[in-house]
């Protein structure tokens, strides 16, 4: 259980583990590009996902361990409870991603698609020129 806990606060980006370094090395970067919404969106994840982690570390640790079958009717009730929090989670994760594919990815793809076209293009075009004076 010692090893599971300290994989689950590595994920929850707690320092000096880990997740911490990765998590404050991306961001550190995302605010050197100026990219603050994208650095405001993922401290909110990284918040939400932390209370969900620490709450997981607790029903571990401290939680007594409850034994039931899967006819009994507590297990409709969990069901129950746990499915608006999966949902919730699952369209927080498609939400973040679509933000950062449109807020990063987007205007990184396009601006690598300018330059790389209009180099090509007009290496293309003094290329071909020469070779047309060349052969005049």
């Amino acid at each position: 259980l010692l090893k599971l806990t300290f994989v689950i606060l590595s994920m929850a980006g707690i320092p000096p583990l880990a997740g911490f370094w990765g998590k404050y090395f991306i961001l550190l970067e995302a605010m050197k590009a100026s990219l603050y919404i994208l650095t405001l969106i993922c401290i909110i994840s990284s918040v939400v996902n932390g209370y969900v982690y620490i709450k997981l570390i607790k029903n571990i640790w401290f939680d007594d361990i409850i034994y039931f079958s899967p006819t009994d009717p507590i297990c409709d009730s969990f069901v129950i409870q746990g499915t608006p929090y999966v949902f919730i989670k699952i369209l927080h994760g498609i939400f973040t991603n679509i933000l950062v594919f449109f807020i990063f990815l987007v205007p990184s793809m396009l601006t690598f698609c300018k330059v790389f076209v209009f180099e090509f293009a007009i290496e293309r075009f003094t290329v071909a020129t020469i070779f047309k004076s060349a052969s005049a």
